[in-house]
């Protein structure tokens, strides 16, 4: 407060000064009075209280009529006095003046945030912040949609002391995307200044939310929630194909947009902007990531067909069609058929013909994108399949075309004729686990682990006794023509030779260990037999000592389970446990002497066999299938399969080689291991395979026999008997050395193919031209012989004719090497009377006449 008062004038002659005129300020202002110069100064005093003073100022040093006190209290009492001093003295004080202080009116604010047009401010959450205003106490805001505040959005009744105020949960929300104009005054107990200046903010615009992305062929399509204000103008796409989106590509009003014309499988990412009518743009939406795709086409299903019984047909015709394909976001281009994984046609329908085994179709369809989509049908073809009613662990063994024998093991012996159709069975004791040998004669030996020896006739009469040999029997015995001798080894160690017309045993041998393997004949009469530790034995047959023992002895230093190999020289083929392959050699009078080891270091239980052009095929453990050139003892390839291979391959008379696994896989390859065909059956596959002029015959732990008919020798045949080329397409004509378990179909232990040829070559009993002779018994009863010679390599038919000249009967129809044979003809379905018999060997053809009489 400025005081002021009026000079004092001296009275002559006084001693002290009066102050004539003293008025207290009003209202923070004092009126100004005239000074008396007399006075030298003034002494001024300020109290709160008048009974006790207590001077807020006490001055007695003031020479002038004005005195400026500061920081009074607001809304206080106040007295104040003055008293004047001259020569004389101190004059009297004027009487205390009362007043009362007041405030002036604060200063305008002045807004600071957001600055004036700011946009994007958020709406759930604003600070409005201004300066502060002198003499303010307290801060009044106002916030409406108009410049002129006529509709107020926010108006707060109380005031703030602070320089800011946050709008937040639980005071009323703004809206998004719209304008608002604020100010701000300011308030003492003075007065409420003006409002200040107008500053305006536009709420947030806000991003679409719930942005997705759907994607197809070429395409994305983009999908958002609506911010569902009337100052939505519209949205902007922005993509990127890397992260962040920053390329604006296109803008809509609307809330869905497709984007099209896009790479399939690349990735895209996508941000969307919301634009106002003022074209104000909004912050960038969460961030998605699209790629797009071509729907690939659906090919037609297509149906496994299963053939277990087509009989002697090599291929039959099969439709198949692609109707039914179709493409989603497309349609379809292109139809490609492949038969085995080799394409052959592009047609809608397919018209193929399919050989026996499996055969895969492959169905491919591409739509206009260049998508594929595939289906597979599997064609499943055999000559026949026959249920058993055991696992079949043996080999079949054949006695002619039209006469097979398969073992189910624990069940019987089957004889099979060409159709697949069970004749008869035999019943045995005990489990038979190893092929059944048949002699020149037709007679059938079987071992079994019952420990007998059984012999058969091939109408299934027992020809002796069951023979007790004192251990179980897992081998196939080894017929010895030249003495009418059966070899087999037994568990409890003997090697026992029988008399295989009166079952008698003629001798025996005591090995080191169990012989659970075949044993062979070489090509000078030397019979070899192994057993299971690994020792190999050769008893000289054409000087048998007495008691019987073996000439020479090797051992190998590894277990023996399977049967041996015999070349075209004699060398012998021994497989071992670990995997060894040896080939000894077994010259005359000679010790036998290890000529190559190879050591593929895999189980091998199987048999080998050799093809013409010597070499030597075998399966093992680790699911190769080796061929090894049986002159140097190096692998020349391998054939991988899906699983251990124990099965014994057959090979064909064109170098065809067949072999199972324990997956059930059938594999026929040429000597290049090239497939021939497939065939996928279900269960393992353990028992040694068996060819014979165009069938194979396979059987399986599932208790099938299944037959395959592969044409490739029959084609052969059919040529040499017509006198004309020995090579069909890429086979030759190259019968193997050793083709199957025990050398030949007959189950004997004996050589065949080539390798008789060789012997052919050395032996001088040979017929030197064909003949067929007169039957005997005749007259018969029902049954009767017929001999025969063929002096080379011929395709020979012998058939049985009624008086009238019709076909009874075809007693032999196939390939056959050099040599004397006989077969059996049973006439005890027909009625007595005469018939003819008649045989074509090549151009040779002769016919006899025979009489039965019952």
């Amino acid at each position: 407060v400025n005081f002021k008062w009026n000079q004092s004038q001296d009275q002559l002659n006084a001693a002290k000064m009066i102050v004539h005129k003293l008025t207290p300020p009003i209202m923070a202002k004092s009126s100004g009075l005239k000074n008396i110069t007399t006075v030298s100064k003034y002494w001024f005093q300020l109290s709160s209280d008048t009974t006790s003073p207590s001077f807020v100022s006490n001055d007695s040093t003031l020479a002038d009529t004005t005195k400026l006190v500061s920081g009074l209290n607001n809304l206080t009492n106040y007295w104040w006095r003055v008293r004047a001093i001259n020569e004389a003295g101190w004059g009297s004080y004027t009487g205390w003046n009362k007043f009362i202080t007041i405030i002036d009116t604060p200063n305008i604010p002045t807004l600071v945030f957001p600055v004036d047009n700011a946009f994007n401010q958020p709406d759930t959450s604003i600070n409005l912040k201004w300066t502060p205003a002198e003499r303010a106490q307290l801060y009044h805001v106002q916030i409406s949609t108009d410049s002129l505040f006529s509709s107020i959005a926010f108006g707060d009744s109380s005031n703030y002391d602070s320089l800011n105020i946050s709008l937040s949960t639980g005071l009323p929300l703004l809206k998004s995307n719209t304008n608002y104009f604020w100010h701000v005054n300011a308030q003492n107990v003075g007065g409420i200044s003006p409002f200040s200046s107008v500053f305006r903010f536009m709420t947030l615009v806000l991003p679409p939310t719930n942005v997705k992305a759907v994607s197809g062929n070429k395409v994305n399509t983009l999908t958002w929630d609506s911010s569902f204000s009337s100052n939505i103008l519209k949205y902007k796409i922005y993509r990127g194909t890397t992260s962040p989106a920053s390329t604006l590509i296109d803008s809509t009003s609307l809330t869905t947009y497709v984007d099209s014309g896009l790479a399939n499988n690349n990735n895209y990412f996508y941000r969307i902007t919301t634009e106002n009518k003022l074209f104000i743009e909004g912050p960038f939406s969460l961030e998605i990531k699209a790629a797009p795709y071509n729907m690939p086409p659906h090919a037609a299903i297509l149906n496994n067909i299963y053939q277990p019984n087509s009989g002697k047909t090599l291929t039959e015709q099969y439709s198949f069609s692609s109707n039914g394909s179709s493409d989603p976001d497309g349609h379809i281009d292109s139809v490609f058929w492949y038969k085995n994984n080799q394409f052959i046609s592009s047609q809608v329908q397919l018209l193929t013909n399919l050989s026996q085994g499996t055969n895969k179709i492959t169905l491919v369809v591409e739509d206009n994108d260049g998508a594929k989509d595939t289906s597979v049908a599997y064609v499943n073809r055999s000559m026949f399949k026959t249920s058993l009613n055991g696992p079949i662990y043996a080999g079949p063994s054949l006695l002619s075309s039209n006469i097979l024998y398969a073992i189910g093991t624990g069940d019987a012996v089957y004889r099979i004729d060409s159709t697949g159709t069970i004749v008869y069975s035999i019943q045995v004791g005990g489990d038979v686990k190893s092929s059944s040998s048949i002699a020149f004669d037709t007679t059938i030996y079987i071992a079994s682990s019952d420990k007998n020896l059984y012999s058969f006739s091939k109408f299934g009469n027992s020809m002796w006794p069951a023979l007790p040999l004192g251990g179980v029997m897992t081998s196939t015995p080894t017929i010895d023509t030249v003495t009418n001798q059966l070899y087999i080894g037994v568990s409890n160690k003997n090697f026992v030779a029988v008399n295989r017309l009166t079952g008698n045993v003629n001798w025996s041998y005591f090995a080191d260990a169990p012989i659970v393997t075949s044993a062979v004949i070489t090509l000078d009469r030397k019979l070899v037999f192994a057993t299971i530790s690994g020792n190999i034995y050769g008893i000289d047959l054409n000087n048998i000592s007495q008691p019987v023992s073996p000439v020479w002895q090797l051992s190998l230093q590894d277990s023996i389970l399977s049967s041996p190999a015999v070349d075209a020289d004699g060398n012998v083929y021994f497989c071992t446990s670990t995997g060894k392959i040896d080939k000894i050699s077994m010259q005359q009078n000679q010790q036998p002497q290890i000529i190559w080891e190879n050591n593929i270091n895999s189980r091998i239980v199987g048999s080998p066999v050799i093809n013409g052009n010597n070499t030597l095929y075998v399966g093992a453990f680790d699911s190769l299938f080796y061929a090894i050139n049986t002159q140097t003892g190096k692998i020349g390839w391998t054939f991988g399969t899906s699983a251990p291979i124990e099965s014994t391959p057959a090979i064909s008379n064109t170098g065809i080689v067949y072999f199972g696994n324990d997956a059930g896989e059938v594999y026929a390859i040429d000597s290049t291991s090239n497939v021939h065909w497939y065939y996928d059956d279900s269960t393992s596959i353990k028992a040694p395979l068996l060819y014979n002029n165009g069938t194979l015959y396979v059987g399986t732990l599932g208790e099938r026999l299944i037959a395959f008919y592969d044409n490739a020798d029959s084609l052969f045949t059919q040529n040499l008997s017509l006198n004309k080329s020995k090579k069909i397409n890429s086979f030759s004509y190259n019968p193997p050395i050793w083709g199957t378990f025990q050398g030949n179909n007959q189950r004997t232990g004996v050589p065949n193919g080539k390798l008789l040829t060789s012997i052919a070559k050395s032996q001088t009993n040979l017929p030197k031209e064909f003949s067929l002779s007169q039957n005997y018994p005749n007259p018969f009863n029902p049954s009767t012989i017929i001999r025969y010679s063929i002096p080379k390599s011929s395709l020979v038919s012998i058939k049985v004719y009624d008086v009238l000249g019709r076909v009874i009967t075809t007693l032999v129809n196939e390939e056959k090497n050099s040599g004397n044979y006989q077969v059996e003809f049973n006439a005890s379905k027909l009625s007595s009377g005469f018939y003819l018999y008649r045989i074509q060997a090549g151009d040779f053809i002769s016919v006899k006449k025979m009489l039965l009489i019952k």
